[in-house]
């Protein structure tokens, strides 16, 4: 799990331009961490946890693609870096 978790931090350094590759970093990280809620809990597993999670993860999806379209339609391109991220 550990190799998951330098790989996703792998991504997000060599992906920092992109605001779309970021987010899809993040969502991987989102499921590296959903697998280890289920590794970790597969004995004694309540589904509620597992649907909470699934569904702030979803939202936390959605709240970034919504702040990428806007940024989209501000700066005319998806290609930012983190200076240019303070409106």
């Amino acid at each position: 799990m550990s190799v998951m978790i330098l790989l996703v931090f792998i991504l997000i350094y060599a992906c920092k331009d992109s605001f779309l590759m970021i987010l899809v970093s993040m969502e991987f990280m989102v499921l590296v961490a959903l697998g280890f809620v289920f590794c970790f809990e597969l004995n004694n597993f309540n589904e509620w946890v597992f649907l909470y999670y699934l569904i702030f993860s979803v939202c936390d999806g959605v709240l970034g693609m919504s702040i990428m379209i806007n940024m989209i339609f501000y700066m005319n391109n998806q290609n930012v870096s983190m200076i240019n991220l303070v409106w």
